[in-house]
């Protein structure tokens, strides 16, 4: 992903650099097998570029919790 550091990505952008649905990205947010998406409305969530280029950096391990 070519942004800034503190760019806020969405699932579907997620989705395509992992090869996965948006869906299955989503799902994965909830279960806790990927960092916390941040609420920025009732409907809208997003994940720091930075934090999410890092956790697939690191072989995309399980972490805990959901959407902040």
């Amino acid at each position: 992903m070519d942004l800034p550091d503190t760019a806020l990505i969405d699932s579907i952008d997620i989705a395509k650099h992992l090869g996965v649905s948006q869906k299955t990205v989503k799902r994965w947010s909830r279960g806790g097998a990927m960092p916390k998406g941040r609420r920025l409305g009732p409907r809208l969530l997003r994940w720091h570029r930075k934090e999410i280029e890092t956790w697939i950096k690191e072989g995309c391990p399980k972490v805990n919790g959901g959407p902040e």
